[in-house]
């Protein structure tokens, strides 16, 4: 196996769902520096910043670039995971958007390169795959999709790592999610309207994505010098909408009637997605052990952390 090598971590959203958890699972072995906004919702990791020694905390202006140089010349930052995002569901103006998505990790990626990083991880969607449009979130994709262009571009002597996750679901997550809409009203019994739920997804369960950043971090030697890497993070099969809450149901016991067909699809519905064999292959390659959890493993074992 290959020997940790990174001295310190920057980690962004660590305040989100995908970043809280990895910021949980990191902040026991590892110096993690995260940046957030004097207005950053911090319940998911009060009692982290509170109890862990490991863990800096900067909350910062992201306009101002001084800031984020100040952070990389007070620590030995050789990594970025970067989870930051803003979807734009909150009717936010593009410029708000292209700022968080674009220029903020820009700056990190030009700023560190004139110090000490030599891994940034970038964290994308399946709904931004090349051959996909999904213009339920236009200003969230097309930024995302340009912030990568970026970063092959200006990627000097760091090695860059797009981590494509697929849906993920597990505790802890947004209420403005999918999944959780599903939850808090199997819960309570009541009665959903959805589409026919034919849908299919690769549904990835949130600690099997940590774990993926966690091995690919832990054996950053066998990654090339100042290449550009891209793996997409799923079980590598995928099942439908209607399985999946049929399943959440059963697991819950529940009494809610779920009425598919009520819904119509979306024009640009994404009907199938899941993750190819990149990461995988790395894992196989390298001796590596992995194993994805299937969603009649992960949602009992997301509804016994939930309940």
């Amino acid at each position: 196996m290959g020997q940790w090598s990174v001295k310190a971590i920057l980690l962004t959203g660590a305040n989100g769902f995908l970043g809280s958890h990895l910021l949980k699972r990191l902040a026991d072995s590892y110096e993690i520096i995260i940046t957030l906004r004097k207005t950053s919702d911090t319940n998911r990791i009060e009692e982290l910043l509170k109890e862990s020694k490991n863990i800096h905390a900067y909350y910062i202006d992201e306009a101002k670039t001084q800031q984020i140089e100040d952070i990389f010349s007070n620590h030995p930052i050789e990594t970025v995971i970067h989870c930051a995002t803003n979807y734009g569901r909150t009717n936010n103006y593009f410029f708000e958007i292209f700022n968080d998505n674009v220029v903020f990790p820009m700056k990190l990626l030009e700023i560190g390169q004139s110090y000490q990083l030599k891994y940034f991880f970038n964290t994308d969607s399946y709904f931004n795959k090349e051959h996909l449009s999904y213009n339920a979130l236009p200003h969230y994709s097309k930024t995302k999709k340009l912030f990568l262009h970026y970063l092959k571009e200006i990627s000097k002597n760091i090695t860059t790592i797009n981590m494509r996750l697929e849906h993920i679901y597990g505790e802890n997550d947004n209420p403005d999610k999918f999944i959780t809409f599903l939850l808090k009203n199997i819960v309570s019994h009541h009665d959903i309207d959805l589409t026919y739920g034919d849908q299919k997804r690769d549904f990835v369960y949130i600690s099997d994505v940590v774990n993926a950043y966690k091995i690919l971090l832990d054996n950053v030697s066998y990654f090339k010098t100042a290449s550009a890497l891209e793996f997409e993070i799923g079980t590598g099969s995928s099942f439908s909408i209607k399985e999946f809450a049929e399943s959440l149901k059963a697991s819950l016991q529940s009494t809610s009637t779920i009425r598919y067909g009520v819904l119509d699809y979306r024009d640009d519905e994404i009907m199938n997605s899941y993750a190819d064999s990149s990461f995988i292959d790395f894992i196989n390659a390298h001796g590596l052990n992995f194993h994805f959890k299937s969603i009649y493993e992960g949602i009992p074992k997301m509804v016994e952390e939930t309940h």
